[in-house]
């Protein structure tokens, strides 16, 4: 039934996040052709309104160009660049086919408006993601894809004000949580260049930072990915494990609230971050031209917009 486990013939699965103009496009050409060779061929899936054909006097790629982001029309380039014997294929970008027209939140919001409540709109949403990341994971071919960043903000009470204030907590990618750690390789990007690694299955690249990646940080991939197990090689030992304690009892967990208690417990922090600019009307405000007449419509998707647009808006008022 088992088998000792080797690293033979895997394709790579990478994913570069950061702001528009940090460089994610020209370092995933670079990354790309110093893995695949001069004579490998790589295809791109363009998001960005033919931006990819910018760089074609990098190197030599072939593009399809998206301009509807349903999950469907990333599948079906998937299959067609694996299909068309393509070496590497890079998905610039991933985020569309979640925030872009045709993409997953519009989706849900468009069953929304044909009376579907919102769990049955994301249970019909989620196998769609789903399929989108087996095609990305199962496809035999190497794989980098991007995503944009946004600010991601929490809701935090001001000790000295007592009132409710919006906090950055850090950049976080525009696609479903937890999408990026279905990869091999992580690599933040900044508006400097400069790609940190802050996941990573190729342990060389552990903490590594690279300004203007390229055949550097391909070198250590190709190697990572067409180095095997040496057969015969000895395991390393295993430390002694530590005696276990007796399982203590697990606390009696508290009732989980409704999504109408979530929903009014968001409009109650929204308003109160609004509190100087209108409150709860101009939290309302923004459902409504998010096509919300009442709080009940309003998906997580729509109420993660609105909580940027708002504390975004708050956070430039205050620095004025």
């Amino acid at each position: 039934m088992f088998e000792r486990a080797t690293r033979n013939d895997i394709k790579l699965r990478m994913a570069l996040l950061g702001p528009s103009g940090g460089g994610k496009t020209y370092t995933a050409m670079r990354i790309a052709r110093g893995i695949v060779g001069d004579e490998g061929r790589i295809a791109v899936i363009d998001t960005e309104r033919g931006s990819a054909r910018k760089y074609s006097d990098l190197t030599a790629f072939d593009v399809v160009e998206l301009t509807s982001f349903e999950v469907q029309h990333y599948i079906d380039g998937i299959e067609a660049a694996v299909d068309a014997g393509y070496t590497a294929l890079i998905i610039d970008s991933l985020s569309h086919a979640w925030a872009g027209p045709g993409g997953l939140l519009e989706f849900v919001d468009n069953k929304k408006r044909q009376n579907t409540n919102n769990f049955t709109a994301w249970r019909d949403a989620t196998p769609l993601h789903n399929k989108l990341i087996d095609a990305i994971l199962g496809a035999d071919i190497h794989i980098i894809i991007t995503m944009r960043t946004k600010m991601e903000y929490v809701v935090e009470k001001d000790e000295r004000t007592g009132k409710a204030i919006p906090k950055k907590i850090g950049m976080q990618p525009v696609q479903r949580d937890g999408l990026e750690y279905e990869f091999d390789v992580i690599g933040d990007i900044d508006l400097g260049h400069y790609l940190t690694i802050s996941k990573t299955r190729c342990t060389p690249l552990t903490d590594k930072s690279f300004h203007k990646a390229g055949e550097d940080i391909a070198s250590i991939l190709r190697d990572w990915l067409g180095a095997g197990d040496a057969v015969g090689r000895p395991l390393p030992s295993l430390p002694t494990p530590s005696p276990t304690p007796a399982p203590q009892p697990a606390p009696k967990p508290n009732a989980k609230p409704t999504k109408s208690q979530e929903r009014k417990e968001w409009l109650d922090n929204m308003a109160s971050i609004c509190a100087d600019a209108g409150g709860v009307d101009t939290v309302k405000a923004r459902l409504k031209a998010h096509g919300c007449s009442a709080l009940k419509d309003a998906t997580p998707g729509i109420m993660a917009m609105v909580t940027e647009e708002l504390t975004e808006a708050m956070a430039l008022a205050a620095a004025e």
